[in-house]
């Protein structure tokens, strides 16, 4: 949202530093200034003085200086924006709408409607734990071992019958339409939670964005429900639990890490057992969005998904962009296949802490729980515990290519320089094909394509045999150098001419005898044409005879590193091995 410099100069004015910060800091007057001990580090003596008249705040201890905004900013990890509207609606400054379109207006009117009803919903679920009805709910909630104190803590409520929601909300005015944006009815007019225990999913500003439904009666399915996409509720952006995270900073608890699980009965569980710090990703594999939001918070994550789903493929990649948001990220294994909910019961804190001490960082839990599944006292059992370990992992990073090559190879018994290898070469890969797919490469800057650089290539090469052979040079061309079999056809015809010094003619090769070459004869005199009127056609000729010889070399090379793996005699070890430095050193030479 964009403020104007006038409404921004005439809140800061009216802004009371004191009693914004005295919302999350107890603070002291001392003369005409007030103290406290620093929020931003650990002392027993206070050096974090506040200006009320001035407006700042200043710690002589670690430096750290500002305004209201500041503090909001570094201590709760708002936005800008989250902190002037934060600090606007404490005050009851007005925030300007400013120059709107009509959806833009509609859809803002919809969002403030929803969650005036959100809130009302939540008090009604809520009371619902007064009724006769509710008690099969409350047994529920007792065999779940979730105390009273719980309860009220994340706003449980009950959702008893199927209408009792709809004419509530028709009570307090509101039409079925809205009742529906909202997500709280279906399209047959009954409550979309019916007889389910609802959870309110809240924002770190307090906000109620939607419910999540858990059945009690074995016969509802899905066993969980969440509010319907809408204007207002993403799963994809949202986080269950950042409401408390926002919570205990307030009251000065120190968290410097998440532990993210799947569920929002998992951080219910943690939380009642003495583990705040606990978010949960609603079930859904981690989004860009998400990760963003856990950065502006810590810089440390644990994760604890239930049973062996952290240890799918598709659970690690979205792990991986937590990683590449530069969060530092560890893994909690809970034994016999139990959910955290389970094992905090059964252990308590101290027995979660212990399991949290002992999580390992992400790429080394790939790899122990790849090592499970492999078969590595066979020799091809090794081989695909290397490559599926090469696969999992997520690094550009040099030194902890070399670690975990090492650690591979260790598990493996092979030469750790052949995994960090084939490490090296598969980010390289991935990021070539990243780059090629964001920006497909031309053939150059007047002539853009959207073949295949390689068949481009190969009908570059060809189309020089079909032009004046004399300009280009055929000496290094070699039939591997061709990927398809038609050009291969192609190549064999033109070889033979010119080693016979002779002329190949491209129309000899149209003949009803090669009806299935046509198409791609017709493709290479398009490029015929092309190198025929480029300004330097040899150099255009080389650099795909380059192309394609590098490409060719670095094949060879995988085709031979592969062989090593599985190579047991050591004589035929080494002639491999040689063979490899010379490619190498062919490649580096191009």
């Amino acid at each position: 949202m964009d403020f104007s410099e006038k409404w921004f100069q005439d809140l800061k004015e009216k802004i009371d530093i004191v009693s914004i910060i005295q919302e999350f800091v107890p603070l002291q007057k001392k003369g005409t200034k007030f103290w406290a001990c620093c929020p931003f580090h650990s002392e027993n003596t206070p050096s974090f003085t506040v200006n009320q008249e001035n407006k700042y705040y200043h710690c002589f201890g670690c430096g750290k200086t500002g305004d209201a905004i500041n503090f909001l900013q570094e201590y709760q990890k708002m936005t800008f924006n989250e902190a002037v509207e934060w600090i606007a609606k404490k005050i009851g400054f007005k925030i300007p709408i400013g120059a709107e379109s009509k959806d833009v207006k509609m859809k803002r009117e919809l969002k403030a409607k929803i969650l005036d009803v959100n809130r009302l919903a939540a008090e009604y679920y809520f009371s619902n734990f007064q009724k006769s009805q509710a008690s099969v709910a409350l047994e529920y909630l007792r065999k779940r071992e979730l105390s009273d104190e719980t309860i009220v803590k994340f706003g449980i409520g009950f959702s008893s019958d199927d209408l009792g929601i709809v004419k509530y909300l028709r009570g307090k005015g509101y039409s079925d339409k809205t009742i529906m944006d909202a997500g709280l009815m279906n399209s047959n007019g009954i409550d979309f939670f019916s007889r389910r225990i609802i959870i309110p999913i809240i924002d770190k500003q307090g906000d109620i964005l939607g419910f999540g439904g858990r059945a009690i009666f074995e016969n509802d399915k899905p066993k969980y429900k969440n509010t319907p996409q809408s204007v207002l509720f993403d799963k994809s952006n949202i986080l269950f639990g950042l409401n408390l995270i926002s919570k205990y900073r307030k009251e000065r608890f120190d968290i410097n890490s998440l532990i993210l699980v799947e569920g929002y009965m998992d951080v219910i569980s943690l939380n009642q057992a003495g583990i705040i710090n606990v978010i949960a990703s609603m079930g859904t594999s981690l989004t860009k969005q998400q990760c963003e939001k856990i950065k502006t918070l810590v810089n440390n994550v644990y994760v604890c998904f239930d049973g062996d789903s952290a240890g799918q493929i598709a659970t690690w990649r979205s792990l991986d962009i937590l990683t590449l948001a530069g969060v530092e990220v560890k893994v909690i294994t809970i034994p016999d296949k139990m959910d955290p909910d389970d094992y905090v019961k059964m252990f308590g804190k101290e027995g979660f802490e212990q399991l949290t001490m002992k999580a390992l960082p992400l790429n080394e839990y790939k790899i122990t729980t790849i090592q499970k599944q492999s078969d590595t006292n066979s020799y091809e059992g090794r081989v695909k515990f290397v490559n599926r370990c090469i696969m999992a992992l997520n690094t550009s990073d040099k030194v902890v290519q070399s670690l975990y090559s090492e650690m591979i190879a260790n598990i493996a018994g092979i030469d750790k320089n052949i995994v960090f290898e084939k490490l090296e070469n598969y980010k390289n890969e991935k990021d070539e094909n990243k780059e090629n797919s964001d920006n497909k490469k031309a053939f150059d800057n007047e002539k853009k394509t959207t073949v295949n650089e390689l068949i481009l290539s190969a009908r570059v090469l060809l189309a020089g045999c079909f032009l004046d052979i004399s300009r280009f040079d055929y000496s290094s061309i070699i039939d591997g150098l061709f990927q398809t079999l038609i050009h291969k056809r192609i190549w064999e015809y033109c070889h033979e001419k010119i080693q016979n010094n002779d002329k190949p003619i491209i129309g000899t090769l149209m003949s009803d005898d090669n009806y299935d070459l046509k198409e791609e004869i017709i493709e290479i005199e398009t490029v015929m044409q092309y190198l025929d009127s480029h300004v330097d056609p040899v150099s255009v000729f080389n650099y795909s005879l380059n192309y394609l010889e590098k490409y060719f070399l670095d094949k060879e090379r995988k085709d031979i590193i592969d062989r090593i793996m599985v190579e047991k005699d050591p004589q035929k070890q080494k002639e491999l091995n040689i063979r490899l430095n010379k490619i190498k050193d062919a490649i580096k030479r191009r």
